[in-house]
């Protein structure tokens, strides 16, 4: 059903001719980037995944947006070795709050829980390699991540 959509859609739009940011456009869809799906299939738009499950429409963060903030997040993490903790904590604050806020308003229960799980352990990681001689319970009682 959809496999001539594309092609259908091609040929409507190649007599037509679009303006964008004052240049001229006679093929707005491109073959490498356009692609036509149906919404139980679901797609990736602007960091979303949007797909109808059962039904309902529900738009998740993508698998592949979540991926890159958290290996944005581990390079941070892993740049700053040596740095303190409150030092850290400012460094990951905006970027972790930028990428919920954007997210707010979406489908995003389980995207934030995984987020958490993965910042904590690499966190976590993190205060046992700045304080090797100390204990767990040391490490997470007497405030590597408390004290600045």
């Amino acid at each position: 059903m959809l496999k001539g959509l594309n092609q259908k859609v091609r040929n409507w739009l190649s007599g037509c001719t679009f303006r964008i940011h004052g240049h001229e456009v006679t093929d707005p869809l491109q073959k490498k980037k356009t692609t036509i799906a149906h919404i139980n299939e679901g797609f990736d738009f602007l960091g979303q995944n949007v797909r109808k499950y059962g039904g309902k429409l529900l738009i998740k963060p993508s698998k592949k947006n979540l991926k890159s903030f958290l290996n944005k997040v581990r390079s941070t993490i892993e740049a700053n070795k040596t740095v303190t903790a409150a030092k850290l904590i400012t460094s990951l604050n905006p970027m972790i709050r930028g990428w919920a806020n954007y997210h707010r308003h979406k489908v995003a229960k389980d995207a934030y829980n995984c987020a958490d799980h993965h910042i904590w352990q690499k966190i976590w990681r993190w205060c046992r390699r700045r304080h090797p001689n100390k204990g767990r319970y040391r490490v997470a009682t007497k405030g590597a991540l408390i004290k600045a």
